[in-house]
């Protein structure tokens, strides 16, 4: 999970919907992903839209 999901998810709750802008820094930097149906260049600013739909709790480690 690249640190940009983290700090914009985190402003979501259930049913909230959002456009994340995330700067280089925190997607992939200066590496570049590519992947089998994927290419995405160094230093790329990565845009989402996104709906958080449901909220699970992680299930207990006991």
């Amino acid at each position: 999970v690249i640190e940009g999901w983290d700090e914009g998810l985190q402003q979501l709750g259930r049913g909230g919907e959002a456009w994340l802008l995330i700067p280089s820094r925190l997607a992939y930097g200066p590496r570049a992903i590519e992947e089998k149906d994927i290419s995405i260049p160094e230093n790329s600013v990565l845009i989402f839209k996104v709906k958080i739909l449901e909220i699970k709790k992680p299930k207990s480690k006991n």
